[in-house]
């Protein structure tokens, strides 16, 4: 839960729109309500519901919700919030498609929770609804960690008042798959003089392709097609920036996973 300690930096830190057309045209074709998980501070939501996406957001930080509440109600955007847990969500089998973002699903580190958002989402599709669920390429995320991965950068802080250095390093352990590190974030003032240090602890995993298609149809789902760019391009193990997943669910929707409370806003 590091993200509780950042969230008000998040957008700063995370400036990309690549994937925005590719979600958006996902979208209008499911023909139904859409369930956005890990939605965070709003980063595809927004666009989306500009668009007229029928859409629900959840997520577990309660501090990024709020970011995402305040943008809703600067632009006077509605939508369905939810903070709740991705492996373990009440919600009913009302959606057409799910959307996992940005390699949302790397940070469950075990692998029986990684298992357990392929029942939840399962249960929250209608029948023959589709999961959208995006990673990073193991190959090329593997080369980058080789050795320690290290970056330092600066970008504006989001309030429009100063700046943030941003510096990470994560080290990889190949036996349990999971990458460890810290995040630092060190705020200046407009005038340059350093306010405020903060540091967090990160851990993700990098998920192989045999694994997820093996969880994807244990849930209950066919693959329905991998890409490897969000100009939907045919994966490819070795140059592929990305692993794209188009799941589309079979039969009646699966309940195996137990639900528990969560909260809810829904738009008056």
């Amino acid at each position: 839960m590091w993200y509780e300690r950042i969230a008000d930096l998040y957008d700063g830190l995370v400036q990309f729109d690549d994937d925005f057309g590719f979600f958006l045209d996902h979208c209008r074709r499911a023909d139904g309500p859409v369930v956005e998980l890990m939605a965070g501070t709003g980063r595809l939501s927004l666009p989306l519901l500009e668009a007229g996406i029928d859409l629900t957001c959840v997520d577990l930080s309660e501090a990024m919700l709020a970011e995402l509440r305040a943008k809703l109600a600067r632009r006077d955007l509605s939508a369905r919030i939810v903070h709740g847990d991705v492996r373990s969500l009440g919600l009913p089998a009302d959606y057409a498609l799910a959307i996992l973002a940005f390699n949302g699903l790397s940070e469950l580190v075990e692998r029986k929770d990684r298992r357990a958002v392929f029942d939840r989402v399962r249960g929250l599709l209608r029948p023959g609804g589709g999961f959208l669920c995006t990673l990073h390429n193991p190959t090329i995320r593997l080369a980058r960690l080789q050795g320690g991965a290290a970056e330092e950068r600066r970008f504006r802080h989001p309030n429009g008042e100063g700046s943030v250095v941003f510096a990470i390093r994560c080290d990889y352990d190949p036996g349990s798959r999971i990458a460890t590190g810290v995040q630092s974030f060190d705020l200046f003032s407009a005038e340059g003089e350093q306010v405020e240090h903060r540091e967090v602890d990160v851990r993700f995993c990098i998920p192989e392709r045999d694994e997820l298609e093996g969880m994807a149809r244990e849930a209950g789902f066919q693959v329905e097609a991998l890409y490897g760019d969000y100009r939907s391009s045919e994966y490819v193990e070795q140059t592929s920036p990305y692993m794209i997943w188009m799941l589309r669910s079979r039969g009646l929707p699966n309940q195996v996973c137990p639900r528990t409370p969560l909260r809810e806003e829904t738009p008056e």
